[in-house]
């Protein structure tokens, strides 16, 4: 049995190409493992609620009324915003959505409103405004829930050309908040 002789010069580009090849899948590797790091998920746990939310996404600490367990927003994408009133004590959902919705109304022009009853696992009062804010299309879903110890009303505010890409973080955010406090 021969063995025929490999010239030195396509060793070292066939070694030199399997090298780089390693590196690149190594990089590939590491560029999927960051991004899988980018999407997952970060999650605020309090005595009275908990959730998720994009880890793309802030919480607006610099808000002068930030309180982590009673006011906060969670900041999307372009200008959407989910915003969170949390209360430990029981309010009227009707009142709390109307209060909103009067907050609001000089902000979305030519609304049209339609009223749903759940957001995520909770039930309560809740009315989606579409029509135009700052003279693009856009809306704002206000919800409210209460229990016979804490209530939560939700504030929700996205442009019509980001949807595609802000729903999926308003629908993690929707279905992953819970009421904790008993």
């Amino acid at each position: 049995m021969s063995m025929k002789r490999i010239p030195l010069h396509i060793v070292v580009a066939l070694a030199a190409v399997f090298a780089v090849s390693g590196l690149l899948s190594s990089a590939q590797a590491d560029s999927d493992e960051g991004a899988a790091a980018e999407n997952k998920p970060l999650r605020i746990e309090r005595q009275a609620f908990r959730l998720s939310y994009p880890a793309d996404w802030k919480i607006d600490t610099e808000d002068e009324d930030y309180d982590p367990d009673h006011l906060f927003s969670v900041n999307g994408p372009e200008s959407s915003f989910v915003m969170f009133f949390v209360y430990d004590f029981a309010s009227d959902p009707k009142v709390n959505v109307q209060a909103q919705v009067d907050a609001f109304s000089d902000l979305v022009l030519e609304s049209k409103d339609t009223r749903f009853a759940k957001w995520g696992n909770l039930e309560g009062e809740g009315v989606h405004l579409r029509g135009k804010i700052h003279d693009l299309p856009g809306g704002i879903r206000i919800f409210s829930h209460t229990t016979d110890t804490e209530s939560v009303t939700v504030v929700a505010m996205y442009f019509q050309e980001d949807l595609d890409i802000v729903t999926p973080g308003f629908v993690l955010i929707e279905n992953s908040f819970e009421l904790t406090a008993n």
